[in-house]
């Protein structure tokens, strides 16, 4: 079930299994068992007496060996005219297969091709631009992938701080929709510190500017909801806040919201401007659309590569049938050959055998001639009036 289930998949990347076998069909004409029909002749031999041979009938079983032999060749001609229409199928049936494989192996090659000029364009972006710096066709560096790191980081961070938010402002609600929001809420927050950082890399001040506002609104928003919802007024000014058992419960309470809060937004301006420093120093258009054209001209190459496979397998497939077909005329050749020869070998073998049951040099003259054919032979057929 695994491998029906791969091979469909590949079918439809139109990476089908390249291992298919040549299916040529081969003209087989029917075996016709030589010792066989030596065996027969001898029975019939056999049942001949001497004084029913005389040099008045010198070939008495020549006329059956004659009609033996058409028996022997319509078997082998209808074979072989069944074998031409199956033949002809088989060649149009791989022509068939050419064209669709030609068509879709000239597309993969155009589709190389271009992607190959669009590298060699963007290669040459690189070199010709303002930054000239070879090392972007090279890949990810340790750097960017440093600022992916830290960015990881910073999303967990912002995530556990969010949880807090939330949970204090909205108790009730089920562990899956917070789950929701927080996530929400981090996604579009570092989308904007990184688009912040993109956008200035490109000078393009009034996207970059409506970004940073957007996303220092979201982290003033979720800072004041902490400060609000956090930190609750007491009778004597001040805030209560979460102490031990044996802290005096008279005294007012520390600013405990304020200071959290205010982690919370210092955790947030540092998570962002890490996402606007790293976005900055580590976009690199050119470079980017560099390996992004690399990577979908290797794919390209290697499809081109596999239906070039299948397009030269099918032109081998289409050759090995044509001559298979041109071969199967010199197999009908050499099996009409070989009939006509077991026929005139069991015709000797016959006059042989007559001229031992005679036993008389007078009587056999006659029975060693030639064979004059007196049967009337009707191949090949008569051609239609």
């Amino acid at each position: 079930m695994t491998d029906k289930i791969t091979k469909a998949w590949n079918r439809l990347r139109g990476q089908a299994d390249d291992g298919r076998t040549l299916d040529v069909l081969v003209f087989q004409p029917p075996e016709v068992d030589h010792n066989r029909e030596r065996a027969a002749m001898d029975a019939e031999i056999a049942k001949l007496g001497k004084k029913s041979l005389d040099e008045a009938t010198p070939h008495p079983v020549d006329n059956y060996l004659n009609a033996r032999e058409e028996q022997w060749l319509a078997a082998v001609n209808g074979a072989y005219a069944d074998y031409q229409p199956q033949a002809g199928w088989r060649i149009g049936e791989s022509k068939a297969r050419l064209a669709r494989l030609r068509t879709l192996y000239q597309y993969q090659r155009r589709r190389a091709n271009d992607l190959r000029r669009a590298r060699n364009l963007a290669l040459m972006r690189i070199f010709s631009g303002g930054t000239k710096d070879p090392s972007l066709i090279a890949g990810r560096g340790w750097a960017e992938l440093i600022y992916l790191g830290v960015l990881v980081i910073a999303a967990v961070a912002d995530l556990v701080a969010f949880v807090q938010v939330l949970e204090t402002l909205m108790p009730l609600e089920t562990s899956l929709r917070q789950t929701v929001l927080v996530t929400g809420f981090t996604v579009i927050a570092l989308f904007l510190a990184h688009s912040v950082g993109i956008l200035v890399k490109k000078k393009r001040r009034w996207g970059a500017g409506s970004c940073f506002v957007a996303w220092l609104a979201l982290g003033l928003v979720a800072a004041w909801v902490r400060l609000s919802v956090g930190s609750k007024p007491v009778a004597g000014g001040g805030f209560r806040a979460q102490s031990d058992a044996g802290a005096d419960q008279a005294n007012p309470a520390e600013p405990t919201g304020i200071i959290v809060a205010a982690i919370f937004l210092g955790l947030y301006i540092g998570s962002g401007l890490a996402a606007m420093i790293g976005a900055y120093f580590a976009h690199e258009s050119e470079g980017a659309a560099y390996r992004r054209i690399l990577r979908a001209e290797k794919s390209a190459i290697r499809r081109c590569a596999r239906w070039a496979m299948r397009y030269a397998r099918e032109i081998a497939n289409l050759r090995a049938q044509i001559e298979q077909r041109q071969a199967a005329k010199k197999r009908l050749d050499d099996a009409q050959d070989d009939l006509h020869a077991l026929s005139a070998e069991l015709k000797q073998r016959a006059r042989i055998a007559i001229a031992a049951i005679l036993a008389s040099p007078s009587s056999t003259d006659a029975v060693l001639e030639d064979d004059r054919r007196p049967h009337t032979f009707r191949w090949p057929p008569r051609e239609a009036a």
